[in-house]
Parts: C-alpha cells; sequence; structure tokens
C-alpha cells in the first residue's frame, strides 16, 4: 500500500523522517482529501483513493516540520488560549492560519522535489476571495458578527499563501485595509515577518524567532480585542 504513494521524488523525504524516529501510519481519509495529524512520535497519513504521490509527498512535508520540532498549531494554541482569545478564534479560522503558514514553508522543497505547483494544494484554480466574499465580510462587520475579524483574518492568511500566480489580490487587499484598517496592520505585519522567517535554520534561535513571531501577532489580536471592547461600552 505504501508503495502506491511513495515515488522517487519523495522517497528520500519518506527515509529521512523513518530514520528520525517518527513512525507513520496511512489510514483511510473519512474525506476527498490527504490530511494528518500527530500523536507524539506517530503520524497518521489519510488518504484518499486513487493514489495521489504528489498530495502524498505534501503531507510528508508538513511531518517534516513537526519533525523539525516547527510546532505552529501547539504554539498558536496555547498563545491563543494564555490570551484568552478562545471566543474570537474559531477551531476552522485556527486551522486556516497553521496550514497557510505551513504551506508558504513547505512550498519550495515540493517544488524541488520536482512536482508541479499546480499539485501543491488541491484548490489551487479556486480563489480564496472573491469580491462577493468581501461584501459578504462587509455585512458581517456592519452587523457587528463576533465572527467577523476571525474571518477577516483567515482569508487574508489563505491570499497571502495562494500559490496560484494568476489569482490577483491587490484590489481585495485595499478594500480589506480599508474594512479594518487596526486589523490589517497587525496580519500584515504578522505575515511579513513569517515570510522572512527562516525555519530551516536548526537552531534554538530560529526557534525562539518563529514562536515569537506567533505570540506578537496573538498578544496584538487580544490587544485590539480589548480596545473594541471598552469602545462599546
Amino acid at each position: 500500500m505504501v508503495g502506491d504513494y511513495i515515488d522517487k521524488r519523495s522517497k528520500p523525504l519518506w527515509d529521512e523522517i523513518l530514520s528520525s524516529g517518527i513512525t507513520i501510519r496511512i489510514l483511510e481519509s473519512p474525506e476527498p482529501n490527504y490530511m494528518c495529524r500527530f500523536d507524539d512520535e506517530q503520524a497518521i497519513i489519510y488518504v484518499s483513493y486513487p493514489p495521489d504521490t504528489a498530495s502524498f509527498a505534501h503531507e510528508l512535508l508538513h511531518i517534516k516540520l513537526y519533525k523539525n520540532n516547527i510546532r505552529i498549531g501547539s504554539c498558536l494554541y496555547e498563545a491563543i488560549k494564555i490570551n484568552q482569545l478562545e471566543k474570537f478564534f474559531t477551531e476552522s479560522t485556527k486551522g486556516v492560519i497553521v496550514n497557510c503558514m505551513e504551506h508558504v514553508k513547505m512550498l519550495p522543497q515540493f517544488l524541488e522535489m520536482g512536482y508541479q505547483n499546480s499539485q501543491f494544494i488541491t484548490d489551487y484554480d479556486s480563489k480564496k476571495l472573491t469580491i462577493r466574499e468581501y461584501y459578504s465580510l462587509c455585512q458581517w462587520y456592519k452587523n457587528d458578527q463576533p465572527a467577523a475579524r476571525d474571518r477577516f483574518i483567515g482569508k487574508y492568511c489563505a491570499m497571502r499563501a495562494d500559490n496560484n500566480p494568476f489569482h490577483v489580490y491587490f484590489y481585495l487587499y485595499l478594500l480589506l485595509s480599508i474594512l479594518d484598517r487596526k486589523l490589517y496592520k497587525i496580519v500584515r505585519a504578522f505575515w511579513n515577518e513569517w515570510e522572512r522567517c527562516d525555519v530551516n535554520s536548526n537552531n534554538d534561535e530560529a526557534e525562539g524567532k518563529w514562536v515569537d513571531i506567533i505570540n506578537k501577532f496573538v498578544g496584538n489580536i487580544s490587544k485590539l480585542v480589548q480596545h473594541l471592547c471598552i469602545e462599546k461600552k
């Protein structure tokens, strides 16, 4: 079964992960897409049929980040808990942020392995924010819906991580900056810092840097939320 998902491009990465002590289980996915999760030193890759070696390589790259102690998910969730923002961030948006952060660091190696850019994500052809979705978001803001800013963050991160060069978001970035100037400034600064962060340097200083980036981002969101609560009183 494993041989159906590994080809000569991903075999070195597969061997690298296994040699690190991490075991990998392969299970049938409950959804029509690939995904992975972790349990201590075990990784589980959920696969669908027919076998797709590019999608499998994608999940291996997620596991490589985990192997290299780039634990973005646990760091983000902990920062959200410390700042008492569990009600601000939905589970969906937390997943989007983590996935997008990992994707921008995974893509270069995916291409170096010999896969095509269009094979990296299954929704490659889908725009991550449309003008219709933007106007819907504006309505959320107008109605003061609690999830409006959460959705804003998720959509912004999804656009920044979009690897389809034909998706142009310049005008939508401008509209988002007008819709919520303070939040736009926070999330843009966070993403710019993340893009500059070198996660391939295997040292304590590199780890501290990406942890600081996440903590600073969540801390700034916390300050914004507190400010908004004061304004409503």
